[in-house]
């Protein structure tokens, strides 16, 4: 097994990002049509963003598949999406008007312009996980996130904290009105096999 950051930047420079992509995002689709109440979150490389033909080869597999648009959330990061803003947010643009949803991944660690932040046509904003490290202990990071949560809600995005692992940082993020977390204190990443009967007996989604 090879962790995505092995084998992503050799998919990226030797072209094979474009088919190791379009594989992904056909099986995620007809996945998401045995699991009608999830979304399936699929990341989209900066490379990708390049190709003439992404939004045609995405709109092809969701008529193919007949999945429903709502289920499938494409994930970039800060950092891909400041790469070429203009012809990203044309993209997400033409992404969104298929009915799929956008999230801004590793949002805090790119720098990105807030100017674009608010041109970027997006539905969630995913916190990176160095904020919630330290967040009982480092009253700095709370600061920023409590930051980062109120421009979330004043753009109206729905807002998700990554790489919660445990009890006491679910907590501090509740304090701070946090509805949505994802991380290893509710589960590491388990087979597709698994995953239905996870869904049946967890009362997270």
């Amino acid at each position: 097994m090879l962790p995505p950051n092995r084998f992503i930047p050799i998919a990226e420079n030797n072209g094979l990002i474009k088919d190791l992509t379009e594989w992904v995002i056909r099986k995620a689709c007809e996945d998401a049509k045995n699991w009608p109440d999830v979304i399936i979150s699929i990341n989209l490389s900066s490379k990708l963003f390049y190709y003439h033909y992404l939004v045609d080869m995405i709109s092809n597999i969701l008529d193919e598949t007949q999945v429903n648009p709502s289920q499938i959330k494409f994930e970039i990061t800060e950092t891909a999406a400041m790469e070429n803003v203009s012809n990203t947010i044309s993209i997400l643009q033409q992404l969104k008007g298929l009915g799929i949803q956008i999230a801004l991944d590793d949002f805090g660690t790119g720098l990105s312009s807030l100017t674009y932040l608010h041109d970027l046509p997006l539905d969630v904003l995913k916190i990176d996980r160095s904020f919630i490290k330290d967040i009982v202990q480092d009253k700095k990071n709370s600061t920023i996130l409590r930051r980062m949560l109120q421009l979330a809600k004043d753009l109206e995005l729905l807002t998700i904290v990554e790489g919660v692992e445990t009890e006491e940082q679910l907590q501090a993020l509740k304090s701070e009105g946090v509805l949505y977390v994802q991380g290893y204190y509710y589960s590491p990443p388990i087979p597709k096999e698994q995953l239905t009967d996870y869904i049946k007996k967890s009362k997270v989604v």
